[in-house]
């Protein structure tokens, strides 16, 4: 299993205001769960730094931060296109075939004889399933439905792949 031990979270868009407040663009579902880790973590000049959270504001799809020790608008702007990361043991535990979709990046997938036919690329949600974005050596690009028993048939973060029967890609 990848044993990272950060997990990136979102990333600081841009400055709001002069007080030091920022824009912060969340990956997580729902978009506030960003908010609920006490320790955020971001990668500058001089390495890691770690920040908790001061305040903040949720205007519609935005969210607005006031990071501790940012007091002013040049402070936040040193911010400005920064990932934000959590520490791996902060994150929730989950429930039986449910996976974070950073532990599914770069897996080797395999067809149901065994062959690899590509690795994950990304993922994406729809309407009604995730959707894995295999990408094989020939750099083709396939989309698989992320629907566990069904067409995924296996994830095995310990070794290391991912296991599906869709015939779309024979």
């Amino acid at each position: 299993m990848k044993n990272d031990k950060n997990v990136f979270v979102g990333k600081v868009s841009s400055p709001h205001g002069i007080k030091g407040w920022v824009k912060v663009i969340s990956y997580t579902d729902p978009l506030e769960n960003i908010l609920s880790y006490k320790e955020w973590f971001i990668i500058n000049e001089e390495g890691m730094k770690p920040f908790s959270i001061e305040d903040f504001r949720i205007q519609g799809k935005r969210i607005i931060v006031k990071l501790d020790g940012i007091q002013d608008r040049n402070s936040a702007e040193d911010l400005k296109n920064k990932e934000i990361l959590v520490s791996r043991i902060d994150l929730p535990k989950l429930e039986k075939n449910t996976y974070y979709w950073n532990d599914l990046l770069d897996l080797p997938v395999l067809d149901k004889k065994g062959k690899q036919i590509g690795k994950v690329d990304s993922l994406f949600e729809t309407g009604s399933n995730d959707v894995l974005v295999i990408v094989n050596e020939n750099k083709e690009r396939f989309l698989v439905p992320f629907i566990m028993e069904e067409v995924i048939r296996k994830v095995d973060l310990v070794k290391e792949f991912i296991s599906i029967d869709w015939p779309e890609i024979e």
